[in-house]
């Protein structure tokens, strides 16, 4: 379930990518988990300025913005106004080629490298550095693909008060810890030294 601060910071991170584009343009992400997808366009928190948004998927839901493919290939023929496709990719179905051909993709590294530094700069004084360490500290340890960009941004956006800093190392496969007051990144020592052993 995407929450509301997430939801938010994804239609500003897609606001600071996408900018404002000549009438018509259309855009498209595919990398989003099809959930995601549903839980974003469901949302009536998530605007990106200037943009129309649907989610593509494989039944038409007016009231969630969810559309089918060849409606999103209709509309990008039309090109009336600026749109932006989150295509669940599962389910989406064939069709898209169109679509993927001749609109502009953003893409999983660009998104999550605007939206982690947008939810880092909200995590308390003291505690980014921290964060920032805890998820260098689980790619170490679970290697590195096991931190996926989405589990990552759901970490730091666990961060956003202080008391929830301990058990947000959980989203990262860490185990919880206690801050004190003056928080140390000695201190993730005790979050990772039971899974090396």
């Amino acid at each position: 379930m995407v929450n509301d601060i997430q939801t938010e910071l994804m239609g500003k991170s897609l606001g600071k990518i996408l900018g404002k584009s000549s009438l018509g343009t259309v855009a498209f992400i595919r990398c989003l988990h099809p959930q995601v997808v549903r839980d974003l366009c469901a949302s009536l928190i998530f605007v990106v300025p200037g943009w129309s948004i649907f989610g593509v998927v494989d039944h038409t839901d007016v009231e969630h913005r969810l559309i089918t493919a060849d409606q999103a290939v209709a509309m990008r023929e039309e090109k009336d106004h600026n749109i932006l496709f989150l295509i669940d990719v599962k389910t989406a179905g064939a069709g898209m080629d169109g679509v993927y051909s001749a609109s502009r993709e953003v893409g999983e590294v660009d998104l999550f490298e605007v939206a982690n530094d947008l939810v880092r700069k909200r995590i308390p004084k003291g505690y980014q550095g921290i964060a920032k360490k805890a998820v260098s500290k689980a790619r170490r340890v679970g290697g590195q693909n096991t931190v996926s960009p989405w589990r990552e941004f759901e970490f730091y956006s666990s961060c956003l008060d202080v008391s929830d800093v301990g058990t947000a190392l959980t989203k990262l496969g860490l185990w919880p810890i206690q801050f004190d007051d003056k928080p140390d990144v000695s201190d993730l020592e005790k979050s990772t030294s039971t899974l090396s052993t």
